[in-house]
């Protein structure tokens, strides 16, 4: 800061700064490899002996909290995120060309080596830099690693993949409904509608999409919908990617055998298959090698659907749309779960208050019998926010009111949240913030990686 106030601030400076974090960087990486190893070999060679039990519910809360503050100050300890931390607040103070020099070498670091702490640095130089060129790299670096193949398999590098493409997914999401991004929506709406036509990060592109339109006041998301819908046939895309992540689940899930094929086209393939977790937690690879687990596959998709209905006033399905849908996700869902989401989710758009409907399609009136079936909507929290009136007005009223907070008092919560943030108020809101609690930047990590 001295430096750069009295204008002795010199390409020299940073590059040793980059050294510095470059140095931490693979140190951080060996470091927790080595916590790995020896985290893997006490495993195998200590017994374990009898699980301590709790006293009462109390005891373990209270042994939660202990672990929560362990991993608080394991942090707080970390030097990479201490540096991280020292180069994003550097970001006020440095010329466009020195903030392009720290981010292109944190781009063209090995995947394996990038860290939140990364990402998170190169989140805060896109709202910094003065170009918006420069804001769209890192954008454009964030989004590349959303759409990043993490492998079918159970390893260290494979997690950290799956957690670095969820934390870029947040990160991008919040950068895109900040001032910064509002430029380049359009331009990522439209990579969005590529990736779907595509077959490729479907769920992700369906997630971006769902929350770009969001953050819009609702007269300017209809307009952007009405576009979609009518110039890019928005809702033609979605039925025929049904239909091939359909095919594509049943082909891989058969070559597994995990699957029961109908002998008959009039088998019922989801009662054959039964209440089916296998099947449910199964990865599925797309079209472009990303993998999602099946049902939650299955969840973004629906719960899209129920977003285009809600948002969008003249959204009607053709005949045609509606029997492909009842087909692929009713009659020969591969598992209960997945029929039984779609009933309850879909039910009413797919009958649209037409009596012939009910007797064109039979299995909506079952789900009196899928009573035992249990699906959870945990994994995905944006299908409770669609509950909520598309009226901006009403938008604030999220929590209710046994929180103990008024309505008055969470709209001002996040109003504050958003200025301490610089977060867009409906990004907040998009991410699970209802204002109920006061929240402070440094805690919103913790918000971001529980959603």
């Amino acid at each position: 800061n001295f430096l750069a106030q009295s204008d002795n601030l010199h390409t020299s400076h940073i590059e040793t700064v980059w050294s510095i974090l470059h140095r931490l960087t693979v140190e951080h990486k060996l470091q927790n490899k080595t916590l790995g190893a020896q985290d893997t070999k006490q495993k195998h060679t200590a017994d374990p002996g009898p699980k301590k039990k709790h006293g009462n519910d109390d005891d373990k809360d209270d042994d939660d909290d202990d672990d929560e503050e362990d991993e608080e100050d394991e942090e707080d300890n970390d030097p990479l995120s201490a540096m991280c931390y020292v180069v994003a607040s550097l970001m006020d103070v440095l010329s466009d060309e020195h903030i392009t020099f720290l981010i292109e070498n944190i781009v063209q670091l090995d995947v394996s080596l990038i860290t939140f702490y990364h990402l998170k640095v190169v989140s805060f130089a896109s709202k910094k830099f003065n170009q918006t060129q420069n804001a769209e790299k890192c954008l454009t670096f964030l989004w590349n690693l959303v759409q990043s193949h993490a492998t079918n398999t159970v390893d260290d590098d494979n997690e950290h993949r799956k957690e670095l493409v969820n934390n870029a997914m947040i990160l991008l999401s919040m950068d895109l409904g900040s001032t910064a991004g509002e430029q380049i929506r359009s331009e990522f709406m439209q990579n969005c509608i590529y990736n779907l036509k595509e077959h490729k990060s479907v769920c992700h592109s369906l997630r971006l999409l769902q929350t770009l339109l969001k953050i819009m006041p609702s007269e300017q998301r209809f307009v952007h919908l009405d576009h979609l819908m009518c110039n890019e046939k928005l809702l033609t895309l979605f039925v025929n990617d049904v239909v091939h992540f359909k095919a594509t689940a049943k082909q891989q899930l058969i070559s597994r055998g995990l699957m029961i094929v109908p002998s008959t086209n009039d088998d019922d393939i989801a009662v054959k298959n039964g209440v089916n977790c296998q099947i449910n937690a199964s990865s599925i690879e797309d079209a472009g090698g990303a993998h999602f687990e099946y049902l939650k596959a299955i969840k973004e998709r629906i719960y899209f659907l129920r977003f285009l209905f809600k948002s969008y006033k003249d959204m009607k399905l053709t005949e045609q749309h509606a029997n492909v849908l009842y087909a692929e996700f009713v009659r020969t869902g591969i598992t209960l779960e997945e029929r039984k989401l779609a009933i309850v989710r879909l039910k009413d758009y797919l009958l649209s208050g037409d009596d012939d409907m009910q007797n064109k399609y039979p299995l909506l009136s079952t789900v009196g019998f899928l009573d035992h079936v249990y699906v959870s909507d945990e994994d995905d929290a944006s299908d409770d926010e669609d509950e909520e009136d598309d009226d901006d007005d009403e938008a604030w009223e999220i929590a209710s009111a046994d929180q103990g907070v008024n309505a008055q008092q969470r709209q001002q919560n996040i109003e504050q949240a958003a200025r301490n943030t610089g977060i867009d108020p409906q990004v907040l809101m998009a991410l699970g913030y209802d204002g109920s609690d006061d929240i402070d930047p440094n805690v919103l990590q913790s918000l971001m990686a529980n959603q």
